[in-house]
C-alpha cells in the first residue's frame, strides 16, 4: 500500500524533530475489529515502524475523517487539525515550525 509506505518516510524523515505517525485500524477483512497480530502482520508487511493501533467503532475516523479510506489527517498540538488528505514533507514542515 503506497500511503502505508509513503507515512513511513514522513516518519522516519521527522520522528527525531517531534513528529508522530499513528495508523489506526477499525477493521480487518472480515469487517471486525484488528486483532494485535493481524496489526502486527499488517506492520510487518509494509515496514512499519510507527504505532499501528485498532479504533474500535471508527471512533478516530469520525472525529478526523473525511470521506474515504484511507484518510490522512495531520494534526498540531492540542490535535488542533491543521490538514485533512495528501500530508507532505513541505505540510509537516510547516506544523513544525
Amino acid at each position: 500500500m503506497a500511503e502505508a509506505q509513503a507515512l513511513e518516510g514522513l516518519y522516519q524523515t521527522y520522528k527525531d524533530q517531534g513528529f508522530m505517525a499513528i495508523s489506526a485500524w477499525s477493521e480487518n477483512s472480515d469487517r471486525v475489529l484488528p486483532t494485535t497480530g493481524e496489526l502486527k502482520g499488517w506492520a510487518d508487511q509494509y515496514g512499519m515502524t510507527s504505532p499501528v493501533v485498532s479504533d474500535e467503532g471508527s471512533a478516530i475516523y469520525w472525529r478526523y475523517g473525511q470521506g474515504s479510506l484511507p484518510t490522512a489527517v495531520l494534526l498540531g498540538p492540542g490535535a488542533e487539525v491543521l490538514k485533512i488528505g495528501h500530508i507532505t514533507a513541505a505540510d509537516i514542515e510547516a506544523a513544525l515550525q
